[in-house]
């Protein structure tokens, strides 16, 4: 099966979950705006709208990484990585909001709970460990969740762009031939699987 053909067949297994993700960011951001009060009568508050497109965006951002290592074979997929986006933008967004005193606090238990969470995903199967590129992709999908949590969405979707990058390092025609593994001398044979994901 040519390259082409298997990424035409994952766009079109991606296509409708984007679809379905866009609408419900669209219908939960737009029915958050038409019943946004601007008082305290206990409604949701312009500020309330505001932490939740920080989140929508978070999870946005999140779903093409998921996605990539999706693709890539990797068992936790988009909505593994959408999730724990969404999860490292909301703490971030609450502790920085409600409590700034203590929000450096907050952000070290994401960091710290992501990474349990990633480690979860290292494997050792026989001589060769399976698992840390994604595990490594988790964490990073955590910290663009953390930067649209405190509102720096430009600099999360430069993240977003360059962890996709580095993940498709390998796959890329020109330079994908600087990749350490295609100058290794012959005599180091890698146990295991060579593409670890």
């Amino acid at each position: 099966m040519s390259r082409i053909s298997i990424i035409k067949r994952g766009a079109g297994h991606a296509l409708p979950k984007l679809a379905v993700a866009a609408l419900m960011f669209g219908l939960t951001t737009g029915a958050t705006i038409a019943f946004a009060a601007t008082g305290d009568a206990g409604g949701t508050t312009r500020f309330d709208v505001a932490l939740l497109v920080r989140i929508g965006v978070a999870v946005a951002l999140a779903f093409p990484i998921g996605w990539e290592r999706e693709f890539r074979g990797s068992e936790a997929g988009d909505r593994t990585f959408m999730l724990v986006s969404l999860g490292a933008a909301a703490f971030t967004a609450v502790g920085v909001e409600n409590f700034p005193a203590t929000a450096e606090k907050v952000m070290a238990g994401v960091v710290t709970g992501v990474g349990f969470l990633g480690g979860g995903m290292i494997l050792r199967d026989g001589g060769a460990i399976r698992g840390l590129t994604t595990a490594a992709a988790i964490w990073s999908t955590a910290a663009v969740g953390m930067l649209a949590g405190v509102g720096e969405l430009l600099i999360a979707a430069i993240v977003t762009g360059m962890v996709i990058l580095i993940l498709e390092f390998e796959f890329l025609p020109v330079i994908g031939g600087l990749d350490a593994r295609r100058w290794r001398p012959k005599t180091i044979e890698q146990d295991g699987n060579s593409n670890e994901f």
